[in-house]
């Protein structure tokens, strides 16, 4: 048990930036769903390179629908359509 809190808090602190995806499913109307976690390290790395928000949510967000909005343009025509999206960090919805 303490091994794996000692990881956790270790991941937490570094200073190498890093997201993750903890959750993901598809809502009952169709909407993708996302929860993600993060470093400050990671924060302060998209910060520099123009993902500026008023808080950290924010900041992923926009980091998110860019890497999402590149990839779109990759596959375009060969995805279902999507309705919407929600966006969840750390157990917060952020739509």
């Amino acid at each position: 048990m303490f091994k794996k809190v000692r990881q956790f808090w270790n991941k937490r602190v570094s200073k190498k930036p890093w997201l993750e995806i903890i959750s993901e499913g598809i809502e009952t109307d169709g909407r993708v769903r996302l929860e993600f976690d993060w470093n400050s390290a990671f924060i302060e790395h998209i910060r520099q390179h123009g993902f500026v928000g008023h808080n950290e949510e924010e900041c992923v967000r926009m980091y998110v629908e860019a890497l999402t909005n590149t990839t779109m343009q990759d596959v375009e025509g060969q995805l279902p359509k999507a309705t919407g999206s929600t966006l969840a960090s750390s157990g917060k919805i952020i739509s």
